[in-house]
Parts: C-alpha cells; structure tokens; sequence
C-alpha cells in the first residue's frame, strides 16, 4: 500500500512499471470463515478507485474512499446459486490504523 495521499487505480496484478494502482479481490465466506465464491476486479470498469485522503505516519493513520467492480471468478466455479455474478461497491469509506 502506497502511504502517499492521492488516487489509485485497482486491479488484479499490479503492473511492474505502476506506482499508481492497488490490488485488490474480494471472497465471501461461510460462516464458519472458509471461502465460498472468490470475486475479481472488472478491469473494464472506468471507476475502480482507492483514494487515500489522509496519511499520518506519524499518527499511523490512514483514511480515504474508495469503489471497486468485481465479477465472479468463473475458474473457480460458482458455489452458491444465491451469490451475484457481478458486485459493486460504490461509496466507500476507510479508516485504519498501520501497525508496525
């Protein structure tokens, strides 16, 4: 994760030559935490985006926004019929605190 405030593009893999994108992939668990359905970044969209708005290494403290696309990652099959093919977050908001 790049500690530098601005906006980042995500992805699936991060190209060598890009300081500018994040990796992302997002998994829905049972409820006993194993993975159900695994989801990936839809690269196509024009707006998957990771904003870091504040950064304080001296506080370690990060906040920001963010939206993301996925779609169903169909090498692994899908699990449960219930489960959208395609998810979108849109508004999102982070705080977090870095650990050592």
């Amino acid at each position: 994760l790049p500690l530098t405030k601005g906006c980042y593009d995500v992805v699936n893999e991060i190209s060598t030559e890009a300081s500018t994108q994040i990796k992302s992939s997002f998994v829905v668990l049972d409820d006993a935490d194993a993975p159900i359905d695994y989801y990936l970044v839809n690269e196509s969209h024009p707006k998957n985006i990771f904003e870091l708005d504040s950064v304080s290494l001296e506080n370690k403290y990060i906040s920001g926004k963010f939206m993301v696309s996925y779609n169903l990652d169909t090498t692994r099959g899908k699990n449960e019929d219930y489960n959208p093919n395609n998810l979108r977050l849109f508004n999102g908001r982070f705080e977090a605190t870095l650990l050592e």
